[in-house]
């Protein structure tokens, strides 16, 4: 038997020595097969530059559509207030049949009323003063006059003339300090009632509207976020939805504007100028208010083509077939269209979004499907910040 195997063996070696290139090829790997080259869907092409692959099934996910303008009526900015005073219907002065939303503001229009009243009081006593002054110093003077040429004829002493010049210089100083005196107290009732505006303003009630207000005026006061101020200006339109009252539109006009804004909420207080024909609305009652309903022209694009990237927005214009740049925008709230299509923002998108800065009427930007593109954009930024690019 050791033989046979010693004989087997001998053979295989034999065999395997003589095969030995054929049996290598057969246990190697075989060669890579021939074809094009795989191509990126999605790739850099530079600073803030994206390029997609033409034929792709993502080309074919993108719809790219022209930044365009639309007329709009949704307002700019909605808030929440409440009705902070009320001037109901009567026979007395608008002054008097003021409703006021708490018993502090009530107060405080109280004392506004008695430190106007104090303001033209003190104005009515300064002239009088003046008035008063002035005649005791013509008097003294003519006196003074009249005894001073009595004097050159012989016909009054020094002595006597000496004293009528003593009694006009010291009607002089009393004059001055008579007239000082009223001036200041028409400065501290200045003072006074201006404090007391400067309260009234920061509650939202203008005391010029106050004075001049008509039968039905409704007064409502809502707090805007700083970083909205720039929205709102004095006279634009708005239109008020009260809780108590869904149903009924009412319409107006922005008041005044307050005159600082909090430091613990950051908001400024706004004033709204409402009509109530009906005299339904009362003091406290809360509403939705939005601002800045005029009919106007802005730029919008689909909501889905801003994409959020670090603090800043941006959309991808279209440079080129294929070629897209980010570029930042700043924009405003989005808004949907209804159903019906008969909206302003009727398009073939269901939400659009005014772009306030950044884009221009007719830059075609990536619409549908540009989330897609969200991971390679903020690729394309980092290497555009790394390299000092601007975008």
């Amino acid at each position: 038997m050791p033989a046979v195997y010693a004989t087997f063996f001998g053979a295989l070696a034999v065999l395997t020595f003589c095969y030995r290139h054929e049996l290598g090829e057969l246990f190697q790997a075989p060669p890579p097969k021939s074809g094009p080259p795989r191509t990126e869907p999605v790739s850099v092409m530079g600073p803030g530059l994206v390029a997609v692959a033409s034929g792709t099934p993502l080309e074919q996910r993108l719809r790219v559509v022209p930044a365009t303008y639309e007329k709009i009526e949704y307002p700019l900015l909605n808030v929440t207030g409440y009705v902070i005073a009320r001037l109901g219907a009567g026979a007395d002065h608008a002054e008097s049949r003021w409703d006021f939303a708490t018993a502090e503001i009530a107060s405080t229009y109280g004392d506004w009323l008695n430190a106007k009243a104090a303001v033209a009081y003190a104005e009515q006593q300064a002239r009088n003063v003046k008035n008063l002054a002035d005649a005791n110093v013509n008097f003294k003077e003519a006196v003074f006059e009249r005894k001073k040429g009595l004097e050159n004829v012989g016909a009054e002493t020094k002595e006597t003339v000496a004293s009528a010049k003593y009694d006009l210089e010291q009607a002089k100083l009393q004059r001055d300090k008579d007239i000082h005196d009223a001036d200041k107290t028409v400065k501290d009732a200045v003072r006074s009632r201006g404090l007391l505006e400067r309260r009234l303003l920061e509650a939202g009630i203008d005391p010029d509207v106050v004075v001049q207000g008509k039968d039905g005026l409704v007064l409502v006061v809502a707090d805007v976020p700083e970083a909205k101020v720039a929205q709102v200006r004095a006279g634009q339109a708005c239109e008020a939805i009260f809780f108590s009252y869904p149903d009924v539109t009412y319409k107006g006009r922005v008041g005044r504007l307050g005159p600082s804004v909090s430091k613990e909420k950051r908001t400024l207080r706004v004033t709204f100028e409402l009509r109530d024909a009906a005299a339904k609305l009362l003091s406290g009652m809360f509403a939705d208010v939005g601002l800045g309903t005029e009919t106007r022209k802005v730029l919008t694009v689909p909501t889905e083509a801003v994409l959020h990237a670090g603090k800043s927005d941006y959309v991808l214009k279209e440079e080129s077939p294929g070629a897209y740049r980010a570029v930042e925008v700043k924009v405003d709230e989005p808004r949907v269209a209804p159903a019906s299509g008969q909206d302003a923002f009727n398009s073939d998108c269901r939400s659009r979004i005014p772009v306030l800065e950044g884009l221009r009427e007719g830059e075609r930007v990536v619409g549908t499907g540009s989330i897609l593109l969200k991971p390679v954009m903020v690729k394309a930024l980092t290497n555009g910040h790394n390299n000092g690019a601007t975008h």
